[in-house]
C-alpha cells in the first residue's frame, strides 16, 4: 500500500485466507506455512524466520529443500539463540563463513545497520544490561556488534565468566 504508483503491479485478489495466503492480480502468491508445512510445492522463494528458534532445522530443511530445488532460493533468518550454541543455524553459517559446499552466503547485519541507533544509543544499552543482568548476554543476542558476538554462547552458562 505504501509503494509508489509505478511499482504496484495491482490490487491484491484471491486472499482466500489472509493469515496464509496472499494473491496478487498478476498470478503471483505469497503462502505461509507452519513449521511442519510447505510439503507439495514449488517456489521460487521460501524464508524460513527465526530459523535457530526452530525445533527441528534439519527435519524442516529437509521438507523445504526440495521445493527450491528446481532453482528457487532458501533463506534462513534468526537472531541468535543462545541456549544452542551449537545449532544447526549456527552451524550452517559457520559453514557458509568459511565457504559452504551447499552455497549459503552469510550476512550478517550489526545493531548499527538501523541509522537512528548511534554509538550513545548502543552505550546506554550496554550499560543497562550490565546493571539489570550483570552481563552483556542480551545485548550480543539482540544487538550484537559482530557475527562472533551473535554466536557465542551464553556466559551465564559457563562456570567462569566471560570478561566484560
Amino acid at each position: 500500500n505504501h509503494l509508489p504508483g509505478w511499482m504496484k503491479v495491482g490490487e491484491p485478489v484471491g486472499l482466500a485466507d489472509s493469515d496464509h495466503e496472499w494473491e496478487l492480480s498478476h498470478g503471483s502468491r505469497a503462502l505461509a506455512f507452519s513449521t511442519q508445512g510447505g510439503r507439495s510445492y514449488t517456489a521460487t522463494l521460501a524464508i524460513i524466520d527465526e530459523a535457530d528458534f526452530v525445533d527441528d532445522l534439519g527435519g524442516m530443511l529437509d521438507s523445504v529443500a526440495p521445493t527450491v530445488d528446481a532453482g528457487g532460493q532458501l533463506v534462513l533468518l534468526s537472531t541468535s539463540n543462545k541456549s544452542k550454541p551449537e545449532s544447526m543455524f549456527k552451524k550452517i553459517y559457520r559453514s557458509a563463513v568459511e565457504g559452504s559446499p551447499e552455497g549459503w552466503m552469510p550476512l550478517f547485519h550489526p545493531w548499527s545497520s538501523r541509522p537512528d541507533r548511534t554509538l550513545d544509543w548502543y552505550e546506554r544499552k550496554k550499560a543497562a544490561a550490565l546493571a539489570e543482568r550483570g552481563t552483556l548476554d542480551s545485548i550480543y543476542q539482540e544487538y550484537p556488534a559482530s557475527d562472533v558476538e551473535a554466536l557465542a554462547s551464553s556466559s551465564l552458562d559457563q562456570r567462569i565468566m566471560a570478561d566484560l
